[in-house]
């Protein structure tokens, strides 16, 4: 987290490799038996940062957006196979990310963290309802939907300001 220009490539490839290499490599190789047996599901877990770029979080949001995407796509494309795919797209969850991230002290905005077996709880249940999309949480239900009535240069300044901590620059 920070200016994408003061963080390391090094560190900014390996978030790439993790969030989009590995996914669409374990996507590809679990789907295919899946697709042969005519029965399946996968959950991939994005974010909802997936919905606007992030700025000071630039490179994960970017991910997340791929992944949401890719889920989307995979959704239809699988169903013909009998495969679900399902995109859990969760917000501030209790867990280790805030440390690995270095995102402790961040500004919820308000909203409420969930805890992960909450999280995989509500998860679960949408990949059973047949959703492609899940959103836990009425807060974060609500930030995605507003973003859609919303100017995106707004949408980018407001996520800036929630954001704007974690730059080396505005210190």
């Amino acid at each position: 987290m920070g200016d994408f220009i003061d963080l390391t490539l090094e560190k900014q490839m390996e978030m790439i490799r993790l969030n989009i290499d590995a996914l669409v490599s374990l996507t590809w190789l679990f789907l295919q038996p899946m697709a042969e047996r005519r029965a399946g599901a996968i959950m991939q877990v994005a974010s909802t940062a997936a919905f606007q770029g992030i700025p000071y979080f630039a490179v994960y949001a970017a991910t997340k957006a791929f992944v949401l995407s890719f889920g989307d796509a995979l959704s239809a494309e699988c169903g013909e196979y009998g495969v679900r795919v399902m995109t859990l797209c969760p917000g501030p969850t209790e867990s280790n990310f805030q440390t690995v991230a270095g995102t402790s002290n961040f500004k919820r905005g308000g909203r409420p963290v969930q805890t992960a077996a909450e999280v995989v709880e509500i998860g679960l249940k949408a990949l059973k309802d047949g959703q492609p999309v899940s959103v836990p949480g009425f807060g974060n239900k609500l930030m995605v939907v507003a973003q859609r009535f919303i100017p995106r240069k707004m949408v980018i300044k407001f996520a800036s300001g929630l954001y704007r901590s974690f730059s080396k620059r505005a210190q």
